[in-house]
């Protein structure tokens, strides 16, 4: 007679804070056929944990020292969530609070289904801010209510427990020294037993290789010749040293990312590494990259292939200048020869996008600060724009044509942008693009602040700018809420909870201040309105 195999089980334990006061640290258990598990909370010891932090024994269970100090059993399904006869495994998550504990380094595990998962935890009140630079350490240690903690040991070490550095902080709170690059951790012993472990590392800025890779065309056809010329230098200190090596690996890869040849050329007396790359007859196109090894590091540069030729017809598209969400948007196309005949009877495919539009309050240094790698890992190109819309049109006798498309009424500030490819009689093709601004509202509002922490008793700023949908500054009565989010757990989700409100009059310059006193420690939302 068949026997029925029993129901496979999984069971995994997740704590995100995981060094904070017991009473913030919170638990994700998620399992497979597992509705419910029993925690047990176990102290271990601090120096041993945290000498194996960044060390490949820090996925070792590690060894306690006392006898549980808490021991519960935890639900791991929703409320009321119950097997479904039509599915042969039933998956539980919840998220749940951990007991009231005293400060210290605790193993956390759970069991239920044959299973045990496990992890660990800092309990711990105190607050330990640590700056690095290469050559020095500085850490400041204060209590939960923001009070310096003179006297308080700091040890440093590099993980495995090697080269250990210690100290006690002075009347401020602070505890300088030097210290080499490279990853620390810092062991806070504080008043009461309380303990805090922090990693902490800097990298070497010595030695990286720079460069600046030089090309003799912006675009390439399939068949053509590639010039290259790159410059190499290595940090030191505040400037740049020449390379030690003598030679360099320069590789080409094609658009699929695939080598397609490698040269090992001379690195001259400047620093300097050239040469020159016949791209394939039959070559494809798209962006290749030009790969310079140097020691162990390597420089990247785009390539651009295509079977380009030059345009004989030019395709424009003129969008309104600002429309209200939920209404439709009319695009003006106008297609011509570069002396300005019209080209009839086109045909054009267009597509729209969507992408939100926050209404961001930057300084200047925020404007100048940018970071990208180029085609250096793969990415979704429309990752951050959703599908709208698509459809053809035709040119008519004028050479013109008209695309419409609708926008969502619901979905706040955003940009639509319209891109399309229009083919004329004799098959030739061009690519126009052009975007839109639909607004949510007849005015925009945008907060800010320079304060990412607050103490509790102080007074918190927040930049607050209004504009009109024409970009001028607006004045009104702004409303912001100071919101605090908190996990329910029969709920199993946040629930969000005003702490304070003020109100704020915004002048016709379109710019204000509005202050909160903060009276509860947290992590905050600040939201805002003002009416159109």
């Amino acid at each position: 007679m068949p026997f029925l195999e029993p129901p496979k089980t999984e069971l995994n334990l997740y704590i995100s804070r995981d060094i904070a006061p017991s009473e913030k640290i919170q638990v994700q258990l998620s399992s497979k056929n597992v509705p419910r598990a029993t925690l047990t909370l176990t102290p271990i010891d601090p120096l041993s944990w945290a000498s194996k932090l960044g060390t490949k024994d820090e996925a070792q269970r590690p060894k306690t020292i006392a006898a549980p100090v808490a021991t519960w059993n935890a639900s791991v399904g929703s409320p009321g969530q119950k097997p479904n006869p039509n599915q042969a495994d039933t998956y539980y998550s919840r998220q749940s609070n951990l007991p009231k504990v005293k400060p210290g380094i605790y193993l956390l595990t759970a069991t239920g289904g044959g299973k045990t998962a496990w992890a660990t935890l800092n309990v711990t009140r105190l607050r330990v801010v640590t700056k690095r630079s290469p050559d020095r350490l500085v850490t400041w240690v204060t209590s939960l209510g923001g009070g310096v903690l003179p006297g308080t040991l700091v040890q440093a070490f590099r993980p495995g427990g090697g080269d250990p550095l210690a100290g006690v902080t002075g009347k401020d709170g602070l505890w300088s020294t030097k210290v080499g690059p490279g990853p620390r951790v810092l062991l806070v012993r504080g008043p009461g037993g309380d303990v805090a472990a922090i990693p902490n590392g800097v990298e070497d800025p010595n030695g990286k290789l720079r460069g600046h890779v030089q090309l003799d065309r912006p675009i390439y056809r399939p068949g053509q010749r590639i010039f290259y010329r790159a410059l190499l230098r290595r940090t030191l200190d505040q400037g740049y040293s020449l390379p030690k090596e003598d030679t360099a690996v320069v590789e080409f890869r094609d658009a699929r990312d695939n080598p397609i040849d490698r040269f090992t050329r001379p690195i001259t007396a400047f620093g300097a590494v050239e040469g020159s790359f016949d791209l394939p007859q039959e070559a494809m196109t798209g962006p290749y990259t030009v790969v310079i090894r140097n020691g162990k590091d390597q420089l990247y540069q785009t390539v651009s292939v295509a079977a380009y030729r030059k345009p004989e017809f030019k395709a424009t598209l003129t969008p309104p200048t600002r429309v209200l969400a939920g209404q439709e948007v009319s695009m003006a196309l106008k297609v011509e020869t570069f002396f300005g005949t019209p080209v009839a009877g086109a045909a054009v495919e267009y597509q729209v996008r969507r992408s939100p539009r926050p209404f961001a309050l930057t300084d200047e240094a925020g404007r100048w600060f940018a970071s990208g790698d180029g085609n250096l890992y793969a990415s979704d190109t429309y990752g951050n724009e959703e599908f709208s819309a698509n459809g053809a049109v035709q040119t008519d006798l004028k050479g013109q044509a008209v695309i419409k498309f609708p926008t969502a009424a619901d979905r706040g500030d955003s940009v639509y942008t319209v891109t399309g490819t229009v083919v004329d009689a004799t098959g030739r093709q061009v690519e126009t693009s052009g975007s839109v601004n639909v607004d949510a509202a007849d005015i925009r509002m945008g907060l800010a602040t320079d304060q990412s922490y607050v103490n509790l008793g102080d007074l918190a700023e927040i930049r607050v700018m209004v504009q009109g949908g024409d970009g001028k500054p607006r004045g009104g009565q702004a409303k912001l809420s100071l919101i605090a989010r908190d996990w329910d757990e029969k709920l199993g989700r946040f629930k969000e909870r005003i702490v304070t409100e003020t109100s704020v009059r915004v002048p016709a310059t379109g710019q204000a201040i509005a202050k909160f006193a903060v009276r509860e420690a947290g992590s905050m939302i600040v939201r805002a309105s003002i009416p159109d």
